[in-house]
């Protein structure tokens, strides 16, 4: 095992730690903005949401990422930077092409100028009991935080910020109901179950 496993590996049992005693509870907000009343989170170079929290919602002209979480015993860790245009990264729209991180990955940072992203997957074991995030769809009118965002339950995956067109997919683990789109909850396995399906 090599050192970077070990910390994960380590951080993920302080997580969970965390989580069953008592400092982390799904009663936590499963959405905020980032940047709106602190400097915005950081994270290789571009602004992103707290680790853990996935990208929900953009505000390009303020600056701001709704998201949402937490999620950081479900995720693959570090984040993985995606820049530029290129042919793995670009989803065709009826507009044209967009950045996009990939069939399973989600958006958990923005750089609107240097067309970049941070991505991020669900972690193995994670993937191989809940599968993937859903099926890609495109956005471009739900407005949530006074942002454009991604309807409830689904997270970011993709962007064109010109035409204002945001490619976004269904959560398929939830801690909470408001991680599940609209006529689905968030169903725990049994009570001790830290992520939930949405059923």
């Amino acid at each position: 095992m090599t050192i970077t496993n070990t910390l994960k590996s380590i951080a993920s049992i302080f997580a969970l730690y965390a989580f069953v005693f008592g400092n982390a509870s799904t009663s936590q907000a499963a959405e905020f903005v980032d940047g709106d009343n602190e400097p915005p989170t950081q994270q290789n170079g571009m602004h992103s949401c707290p680790p853990g929290f996935l990208v929900a919602g953009v505000h390009v002209d303020q600056n701001l990422l709704l998201c949402t979480g937490p999620l950081e015993w479900a995720l693959d860790f570090p984040a993985r930077q995606s820049w530029g245009i290129r042919t793995d990264n670009q989803f065709a729209f009826p507009g044209g092409s967009m950045h996009w991180c990939g069939p399973s990955e989600a958006v958990v940072g923005v750089h609107v100028d240097g067309n970049g992203f941070n991505c991020q997957s669900y972690d193995v074991v994670t993937q191989s009991y809940f599968g993937d995030f859903g099926t890609p769809e495109i956005d471009t009118s739900t407005q949530r935080s006074g942002m454009h965002a991604c309807p409830i339950g689904k997270v970011l995956v993709g962007a064109h910020f010109d035409s204002n067109t945001f490619l976004c997919a269904e959560l398929n683990v939830c801690v909470q109901d408001i991680h599940c789109v609209s006529g689905k909850s968030c169903v725990f396995r049994t009570p001790n179950s830290i992520l939930g399906r949405c059923e």
